[in-house]
């Protein structure tokens, strides 16, 4: 799930949520909402691009959709 996978993404980076926040131009509790369980907090689209430029992944992989897709 994307909470999960940003969580992972920011621990990998060796960032605190106030330093990953603070790069984003986020309040720190916004981006917690992001990483909360209860996913119920998505960033729009532009905050999502800049998670994915600041943690060195792809949108795809953030958003769990880095699987391989079938020619059908």
């Amino acid at each position: 799930m994307f909470h999960e996978r940003l969580k992972e993404a920011r621990q990998k980076a060796g960032l605190t949520q106030q330093q990953a926040a603070e790069a984003l131009n986020l309040s720190v509790r916004s981006y917690q909402r992001y990483e909360a369980v209860n996913g119920q907090c998505d960033p729009p689209l532009a905050t999502l691009v800049q998670m994915a430029d600041l943690f060195h992944v792809s949108i795809d992989w953030l958003l769990c959709r880095d699987h391989a897709q079938s020619d059908t």
